[in-house]
């Protein structure tokens, strides 16, 4: 339920621009077009920055008007005042934890295994500071259904949590609801899936560790390193499953294949790396529970897996074991993938979502599914973004943090335990 961290740049100012996309005609009939103006100090950007309209040009004069603007995002001038800022959140199953630019982890939510690590097992509805990190200079977190694992800027790693299926390491019997060391260094990446660990490490190979009962660790007897892939560039943990991008831009899965979510023309379970069928030039993987997406070199997307509700975001929901497009998205930036949804991350800094809409995790104003991508409401100048089981968080550039979907553990951290259908703000950010 993890991506590597790419925290997206900030601009000071920009000059006005019109251009065509690719992207397919509006339902009005135009084409989709982009302009950008400066943006003064004030509410939406305190030092500046820039505010891009988008809109879909239906009356065809090649400008877009400010009546035809559907879309407004603000890339925002970071605050030099010195003042802590998100960096990162990560979604668990139904709780999140958030990286601080202080270097400060943060966590709301569930909390029935001590994964908010604050030393108890009460569920908190605004974030709470993660206690045994204090030594630890974190650069990246990973959380799976209900454990969190962090990466030291020196590639050693803490995690605490649940542990049952051995997610902690093998040093740890008993759930930890405070940050504990596992016995690992030069690691470079972490993946948490539902409840299996993975690191990926200098040297370019893999281990995971916890719950193997679909193969999703993905090593032989008497290995401890994922069998035969040494040029690994990110690793990713679904439910039962973990996928690798290579050096070369092609991905390899392994695990449970119930759902097709391995992608290689089967139904199959692996216990070892399988290749996905004709994928290449990705450049980002994300694996929900159990379906798999990959963001490629052009911003376009492939999704394979389990298609209830529609989160391969083909139009259908139909499951599929080899990739296939997900419908109208381009200039993707970044892949989440949830329990049933799927967002991702637009260049422009907005946001689109697809699949299960139960709880309001598309975050569209509506409870409706999707089995294509739609534009969360009210909702712009976002850096990062992740989804868990129902609900889905993002960093915004201006280092806040907003949450939306299910809220009954208090994961979108507003104080309350009511679902919401579109943005809210995380209390403090």
């Amino acid at each position: 339920m993890n991506t590597v961290v790419i925290r997206s740049g900030m601009v000071a100012m920009a000059v006005v621009f019109a251009m065509g996309c690719s992207d397919p005609e509006g339902v009005d009939g135009g084409p989709f077009m982009s302009r950008s103006l400066v943006e003064p100090e004030g509410e939406n950007c305190p030092k500046g920055g820039t505010l891009l309209l988008s809109g879909y040009d239906t009356n065809g004069n090649g400008i877009l008007d400010d009546n035809e603007v559907t879309v407004r995002s603000y890339d925002c001038v970071p605050d030099s005042s010195g003042d802590p800022y998100l960096v990162q959140i990560e979604a668990g199953l139904a709780f999140n934890c958030a990286l601080v630019s202080d270097g400060r982890v943060l966590c709301w939510g569930d909390n029935q295994s001590g994964q908010l690590g604050d030393t108890t097992r009460a569920e908190r509805k605004y974030p709470v500071e993660v206690v045994g990190l204090e030594d630890f200079e974190v650069a990246e977190l990973a959380a799976g259904n209900a454990h969190v694992c962090a990466l030291s800027t020196g590639g050693g790693v803490r995690c605490w949590g649940e542990t049952e299926d051995g997610q902690l390491g093998e040093s740890w019997t008993e759930p930890q609801s405070a940050a504990v060391a596992v016995g690992y260094s030069d690691v470079v990446q972490l993946a948490a899936g539902g409840t299996h660990t993975c690191a990926l490490f200098r040297d370019g190979t893999a281990r995971c560790w916890g719950n193997n009962e679909s193969g999703q660790l993905g090593r032989v007897l008497g290995s401890a390193q994922v069998d035969g892939l040494n040029t690994i560039e990110q690793i990713v943990a679904g439910g039962h499953h973990s996928c690798a991008r290579l050096r070369d831009k092609t991905v390899r899965c392994w695990g449970r294949n119930d759902t097709g979510q391995l992608g290689d023309e089967s139904f199959d379970n692996r216990s070892v790396p399988v290749e996905v069928f004709e994928l290449a030039d990705v450049v980002q993987l994300t694996a929900g529970r159990s379906h798999t997406c990959a963001l490629l070199s052009d911003k376009s997307a492939r999704c394979w897996g389990g298609n209830d509700l529609g989160r391969l975001g083909d139009g259908s929901s139909t499951n599929q074991f080899v990739p296939v497009a997900v419908v109208g998205l381009s200039g993707a930036a970044q892949l989440s993938g949830g329990t049933t949804h799927t967002c991702a991350l637009l260049d422009d800094a907005t946001v689109r979502c697809w699949g299960s809409n139960r709880s309001g995790q598309l975050g569209d104003g509506t409870n409706t599914h999707s089995f294509e991508p739609v534009i969360p409401v009210e909702l712009s100048g976002v850096a990062w973004i992740t989804s868990g089981d129902s609900h889905s968080c993002v960093v915004l550039k201006s280092g806040g943090g907003r949450c939306w979907g299910a809220n009954i553990f208090g994961q979108l951290g507003n104080g309350s335990n009511n679902n919401r259908n579109g943005a809210v703000k995380v209390i403090g950010w």
